[in-house]
């Protein structure tokens, strides 16, 4: 198991962002965590089922000088033998992500900062390290080259503009219509935790709508799982699975639905 937290579930989603220029500094302590904490996500159920991983692997691998002075990379890795334009694919992507967004966030408890990097990595260098796999990902990690305390990432959780509205993302089911801002309470906290996950180009695929009496989730893709975006809902998915410590319930029975205002249907969660 990894080191106890230094910062509770709810803080960790206020604190983590997006990291590119590091301190250079990375303690064989700090490593040990990082390891501990891969480990621990990959003996975590994948929800789709696949045989999915995360391993770490060394600095260096950066293209144009984007990340600098990281203490290493986490991989998202799968067979090799995948048919990237499979549905098993999808589920390949889901599951990492998952696994991906549960480590990202366990790091961020411990102090560790990091970047999500999907495309600017040589990865003719990192294929070379992982033979028999192919890399769909990676995520940078390190310390922050100007770290902060932690009430300035809480200011800036409060101050940041980059998101979509709530009557974009979230449908109450109870109320049938889209909620026009951030809930009372319970609720309001697991979707603006959840609101401030990563994604790719920072588009924001997700869609929930939500059962409150029923403790209910669902997640659709607005992208319908095209290309890379599966990455993201995994991503989403690993979210609520880290705010509710593990304790959340996944189904990934296959639904005709759709989000009222379009997108494929993925799973529900019930915390």
């Amino acid at each position: 198991m990894s080191e106890a937290p230094q910062i509770s579930v709810v803080d960790a989603f206020k604190a983590r962002h997006s990291i590119r220029n590091y301190n250079g500094k990375f303690e064989e302590s700090h490593m040990a965590t990082v390891r501990a904490i891969v480990e621990e996500a990959n003996k975590l159920t994948a929800p789709f089922g696949t045989n999915g991983e995360i391993a770490i692997t060394e600095p260096g691998i950066s293209k144009y000088g984007l990340v600098t002075g990281e203490g290493g990379w986490i991989v998202l890795k799968i067979p090799e033998t995948v048919d990237l334009k499979s549905p098993e694919f999808q589920n390949y992507m889901l599951d990492t992500a998952f696994k991906g967004c549960y480590a990202v966030m366990k790091m961020t408890q411990n102090g560790i900062a990091t970047n999500w990097v999907a495309g600017t990595y040589d990865t003719k260098l990192v294929a070379s390290r992982f033979p028999g796999s192919k890399v769909i990902c990676t995520i940078a990690f390190g310390i922050d080259s100007e770290k902060k305390r932690f009430t300035d990432y809480v200011a800036k959780w409060f101050t940041k503009g980059d998101r979509l509205a709530y009557n974009v993302l979230f449908y109450d089911e109870v109320a049938k219509k889209m909620i026009e801002k951030q809930p009372e309470g319970k609720l309001g906290e697991i979707l603006e935790c959840v609101r401030w996950l990563p994604s790719a180009y920072n588009k924001q695929p997700w869609r929930l709508s939500f059962n409150e009496p029923e403790n209910k989730f669902k997640i659709f893709d607005s992208q319908n799982l095209e290309q890379y975006t599966p990455l993201d809902i995994g991503i989403m998915i690993g979210g609520f699975y880290f705010y509710s410590e593990g304790k959340c319930q996944i189904d990934v029975s296959k639904s005709e639905e759709t989000f009222p205002k379009g997108g494929k249907y993925v799973c529900s969660i019930k915390l």
